[in-house]
Parts: structure tokens; sequence; C-alpha cells
């Protein structure tokens, strides 16, 4: 499959992975490393209060990726859309972004409908490790 954005694949590591806990009607297409630049973050974190940012947690990560502890697979990674939207791992982004990292760990997942995809951007923010937690702001 094309997509709009660059890919590297690596088909062993895909295998052992973790994956994203999906939802209903959701598709897991392809886990791979996903060029940064090519990631349209603009809409990411639907599942927070305005798309707000930690900048703490940002912080945090970069050093993880600055000192090479990021392993990325063994945490439920990024998810962006085929069409190279950002669902879930803004802060993740957001740290490769300012590390000036080319690629990052991430999943490329089909939604069915708008609705699943806010509600699983949602349910994906109320999760730890190595995200920050959601306050109640981002879920009412």
């Amino acid at each position: 499959m094309n997509y709009p954005f660059e890919i590297k694949e690596d088909v062993a590591l895909e295998g052992f992975a973790k994956k994203p806990v999906l939802m209903k009607g959701m598709t897991l297409e392809k886990m791979c490393y996903v060029k940064v630049k090519g990631i349209d973050i603009a809409y990411a974190n639907f599942g927070r209060n305005e798309g707000k940012t930690d900048g703490n947690t940002v912080k945090d990560l970069r050093t993880e990726v600055r000192e090479n502890r990021y392993e990325g697979q063994y945490h439920e990674p990024p998810v962006i859309t085929p069409e190279g939207k950002l669902v879930a791992g803004k802060h993740r982004f957001k740290a490769f972004i300012a590390e000036n990292e080319e690629y990052i760990w991430a999943a490329i997942v089909k939604f069915p409908n708008t609705k699943v995809l806010r509600q699983y951007a949602i349910r994906e923010n109320l999760t730890r490790n190595p995200k920050n937690v959601a306050d109640i702001s981002d879920v009412v």
C-alpha cells in the first residue's frame, strides 16, 4: 500500500511489537517506522481538551529519545491514519520532532468513521506509560 508519507518496514519488529488496542471497526494496516515530518499533527490529541500538550511529558520523552532509551515497540504505539493524520501520540511526535529524529515507530490504523476515531483517541489518552494521564476536562 502507498501512503502520502515515507515508511521503513521492519518485519521482525512488527512481529513482536506491542499493538494498539483496536475498537470495533478499526483495522491495523501496518506497524512500521514513519517519517516524522510526513505526519500531520495539527489535529492530534482528539481525546484531550483543546488538543493540549503537557510540556513536562514532552521534555521527559525528549530525554529518553536523546539518550536512546525510548523503545517504542514496547509501548502502545502512536497511531496515524493511512492519510497521514496523527490520532494518538502527539507528545511522542513532538519529542521526536524536537530531537530532529527522522523516523518513529507507529501504527497505521484505518477507522470506519470519525466517531470511532474520537472514541479511540479518548480511550488511548486514559492509559499510561510513556504518556501522562488525561484529566477530567479531557473526557467530559
